[in-house]
């Protein structure tokens, strides 16, 4: 029998134990929550290994077939390529972190948070010489 059980002619209130609340103290808590993230950093390293590992096993695998004549060398206008492709990789990481500090910087600034940078002018101006 499903739905609202009645005692005599007032129904029963059911009690629900809501999954996502924890009755704990503040400390248990970021206990819990250290604990966790601990975990979920030492899988993702784990994975990072792994997948160092893998990438090492088949450059030396590839390497192994180039000795033995199974699978061509890579020509040098191929290598040329792939340092250009990494090359072009780093520079527009870095411009990328730049960028996203300077979005940061602006929306301190539109936040309160910091205050404006002094332009040029302002700054001559505060120079006593």
């Amino acid at each position: 029998m499903s739905g609202p059980h009645f005692k005599g002619s007032e129904p029963v209130e059911e009690i629900v134990h809501d999954p996502f609340t924890l009755d704990m103290e503040i400390v248990s808590a970021i206990c819990l929550i250290q604990k966790n993230e601990r975990g979920r950093q030492g899988r993702v390293r784990v994975q990072q290994i792994l997948k160092q590992l893998v990438d090492k096993s088949i450059s030396d695998e590839n390497k192994r077939k180039v000795r033995e004549g199974k699978m061509p060398e890579v020509p040098p206008q191929e290598k040329e390529r792939l340092a250009a492709q990494v090359v072009q990789c780093r520079i527009r990481g870095i411009l990328a972190r730049k960028d996203v500090e300077r979005q940061r910087q602006e929306e301190m600034v539109f936040l309160g948070m910091q205050r404006k940078p002094k332009t040029e002018k302002e700054l001559e101006n505060d120079n006593p010489i």
